[in-house]
């Protein structure tokens, strides 16, 4: 078993040679697995007073337990060749130091460990000196006491027992990972605060990338060696940050926490596997705190199996198509997967069924979302147009928490994917904003109108929309939304009482009181756009005999309640008399 004190104690030996001789030692013993002897470095001294040196005035140094031990008199004179070498350069004056042994000891001590392993682990084990050498050499302070720097480099050191190395190690990508745990958790390291933990991040995180890469083509792992060199660091922040923020998940002596660490970023990685690409260091940060949490809390589902390859993998397949492109540009497929990821963390219970785990929930939320904002659904895409990449990023984050909660409403299994609940109840609003929707409503706006209108339709699916055909126009919830912009836009409200947000609330107020007053709307009534009518009867009063009593704030509340009178059969809009008294005792109630 590889001792990482062993390790450790070696590259102290490696940064006290000093960089010049240390360089000259790696350079001359390139095919080695270690730099020793390095009696070469000086001339000879006189053969009888190297082995006076061990055989009389140190004996113990040969004797059973001495670090020379068994050693021929050709080899103890070399060793006080290398000893009589390192004083010298340590400036301690002639003869033999105490420090020079200890260097010495040290070197040989990692030699026999070396010795006692398998080729491909020798030479990682020289990778690991040599980039300890070099990374410690500036500031050898760092690997003093129980620093973070010597915990994480210990911990990074005990995993490797348990890596399958193939006979030509991966290195190169060793060293990333090497550098990366040191430049990641060195002053993040209380974000594990034990040592089991951070052994179980750094030996999970470590297992996965060499197990993935191990089986990868030549140039595969040329790209993949790239790719760890860009993420690690996020790879390891992510999973810090998920150890920390829920420690229950990953307690001190539980000893699925490594297995847990290395299958979730296994399956992260396949997932994006070709993708790679569309995903920046910051976004694949927040994917993988959010993967462990989700594989975390329901471990017996995701660890064993490709569940959240298969997940990842169907959603990023989603995003990539061109219809969903239009729509979610590559730059947001992180941010994206991530709220996805969220959302079933959250929700698993909904989101995962157990029956079918491989139900593609979240790649048809995503579908359902690009199809409602699409020409087919919503007409010339304006309102598109009008969200940004940050607000598309919302309304897919909004679109899988309310799917979270009512799944088989608003992703009913249909022959056509267009004719989902969710994706008529966006391409109606789109839709029934006209083509200039920026005079109605902001993107934000429109993000809360999506609120209101799937909780509302959700309520009363069957009535408000007509999912046996993909034309919005035949929804009622559409109906609602098209008559309220239409009466706004063609009154002339001289007090220019209705701006964005007013109309937001006119129309959030409306929904609801259709939707349970829905004989108004579909009965035999001669004039079935009360939505209309009501609103414009509010704006007439309000420019009109009522200007004094009615604003922008209680103007959305007197149509509220006009219209439930209206749909309820007990107003007739007609009547200018009626109407007015409604009003008054209306806006007197308020």
């Amino acid at each position: 078993m590889i001792n990482p004190a062993t390790i450790i104690f070696a590259i102290q030996s490696g940064i006290k040679l000093g960089r010049r001789i240390n360089r000259i030692l790696i350079d001359k013993t390139h095919e080695r697995s270690l730099p020793l002897p390095l009696g070469w470095l000086v001339a000879d001294v006189q053969r009888n007073d190297a082995l006076s040196y061990f055989k009389e005035d140190n004996r113990d140094l040969i004797k059973a337990g001495g670090p020379y031990v068994g050693l021929s008199d050709d080899e103890l004179v070399e060793q006080f060749n290398t000893l009589t070498a390192l004083t010298k350069h340590l400036n301690q004056g002639d003869g033999i130091s105490e420090q020079s042994s200890e260097i010495l000891q040290g070197l040989q001590a990692f030699e026999q460990t070396s010795n006692e392993t398998n080729s491909a682990v020798q030479q990682i084990l020289g990778t690991i000196v040599d980039i300890g050498v070099d990374y410690f050499g500036a500031n050898p302070g760092l690997l003093a006491g129980d620093s973070s720097s010597k915990r994480v480099l210990s911990s990074f050191i005990a995993n490797l027992d348990t890596v399958n190395f193939s006979d030509d190690p991966p290195k190169d990508l060793v060293s990333s990972l090497l550098f990366a745990s040191l430049r990641t958790l060195d002053q993040n390291v209380s974000l594990v605060d034990d040592d089991e933990r951070l052994q179980s991040l750094i030996g999970g995180i470590t297992s996965s990338l060499i197990d993935d890469y191990e089986v990868l083509s030549v140039a595969a792992k040329s790209r993949r060696n790239l790719f760890i060199k860009r993420v690690a660091s996020s790879i390891l922040r992510g999973g810090a940050e998920a150890f920390n923020e829920d420690v229950d998940l990953f307690i001190k002596g539980d000893t699925t926490a490594k297995k847990l660490v290395q299958s979730t970023l296994s399956q992260v990685v396949a997932g994006i596997d070709g993708k790679e690409d569309l995903f920046t260091n910051e976004s694949l940060e927040l994917i993988y705190k959010s993967a462990l949490g989700v594989v975390s809390e329901n471990s017996n589902l995701f660890t064993d199996n490709k569940l959240l390859t298969d997940l990842i993998k169907n959603t990023v397949s989603t995003l990539s198509q061109t219809s969903v492109k239009r729509v979610f540009k590559p730059e947001t497929f992180g941010a994206i997967l991530q709220d996805g990821l969220e959302a079933i963390w959250d929700n698993i219970e909904t989101l995962i069924d157990i029956d079918n785990p491989r139900s593609e929930l979240l790649a048809n939320t995503i579908k359902a979302v690009a199809n409602g904002l699409s020409g087919t659904l919503a007409g010339g895409g304006a309102v598109k147009d009008l969200l940004s990449k940050r607000q598309l990023v919302e309304l897919a984050k909004i679109s899988f928490q309310e799917v979270a909660k009512n799944p088989e409403v608003l992703l009913a299994e249909v022959d056509n994917d267009k004719r989902t609940a969710l994706a008529q109840i966006i391409g109606s609003l789109a839709k029934s904003l006209g083509d200039k929707p920026q005079m109605l409503m902001t993107g934000g706006g429109f993000l809360e109108l999506i609120r209101t209108a799937v909780g509302t339709a959700v309520l009363n699916a069957d009535k408000l929309l007509d999912l046996d055909t993909t034309n919005v126009k035949h929804n009622v919830l559409f109906q609602v939304v098209k008559q309220a912009a239409d009466a706004v836009l063609a009154h002339p409200d001289p007090r220019k009482l209705v701006g964005r947000e007013v109309f937001l609330d006119i129309v959030q107020r409306s929904l609801p009181i259709v939707s349970a007053n829905l004989d108004g709307v579909l009965g035999d009534l001669p004039d079935k756009d009360q939505i209309n009518a009501a609103i414009t009867k509010a704006l007439d009063l309000a420019s009109g005999t009522l200007q004094n009593r009615i604003n922008g704030a209680n103007l959305p509340e007197l149509i509220q309640h006009l219209l439930k009178r209206t749909l309820r059969g007990k107003l007739n809009l007609s009547e200018e008399s009626s109407v007015r008294t409604e009003a008054i005792a209306i806006l007197n109630a308020a």
